[in-house]
């Protein structure tokens, strides 16, 4: 039996977020629950309910999402006086910002290209010469309008730029917890959500 608590200890985020910096290096790789619970030390990875999967990961998404948007021109800090400890926000150092401004439905057009791309296209391009599928019209469309998410190559075939997997991989996972989202930063990018 599992010994998972409604609520998360402590000692089960450091694991956490332990477990996740094995993204490090390999962006591309699918994280498996089944090692998540082993971190956690819960040898029946079953025992636990769906409910306390989808409160971990709307937590892991809520807290990138701060990072993203409140603090993205801050480092949050702690400091400690008469006793009391604070939170205290420092200002990151001015760097360039490119802001881009993406519609609704080009961030539609993005999710699909991203989950084609991973799952059926497996990393291999876009043939951007066969005009006879929709998507692929969609895709020459969104190349024009935001060349950041595509590698310039000319040789007739699209492939999605580190910036534009990243952004789609965060908007498949807001989409699916159904949560909206302003303005999402990767890198030097800001990419503002229009309504």
């Amino acid at each position: 039996m599992c010994s998972y608590q409604p609520q998360v200890k402590l000692r089960s985020w450091k694991k956490i977020l332990q477990a996740l910096s094995g993204f490090k290096g390999r962006h591309q790789m699918k994280f498996n629950f089944k090692e998540l619970c082993r971190q956690l030390e819960c040898p029946n990875h079953r025992t636990i309910s769906e409910d306390k999967v989808l409160e971990i990961t709307e937590i892991l998404i809520s807290a990138q999402e701060l990072f993203d948007t409140v603090l993205v021109d801050h480092f949050l800090t702690v400091e400690k006086s008469n006793g009391t400890i604070y939170f205290k926000l420092k200002k990151k150092p001015r760097e360039f910002m490119m802001v881009h401004e993406i519609s609704a439905e080009n961030v539609k057009i993005l999710r699909d290209a991203v989950y084609i791309y991973q799952q059926a296209n497996r990393g291999k391009s876009f043939d951007l010469q066969d005009g006879n599928k929709k998507i692929v019209q969609k895709i020459t469309q969104l190349k024009e309008d935001h060349p950041v998410f595509f590698d310039d190559k000319s040789n007739g075939k699209a492939y999605l730029s580190p910036v534009a997997l990243e952004l789609g991989r965060r908007l498949i996972a807001y989409n699916r917890m159904n949560k909206e989202v302003d303005s999402i930063t990767i890198n030097k990018n800001i990419f503002r959500i229009m309504k």
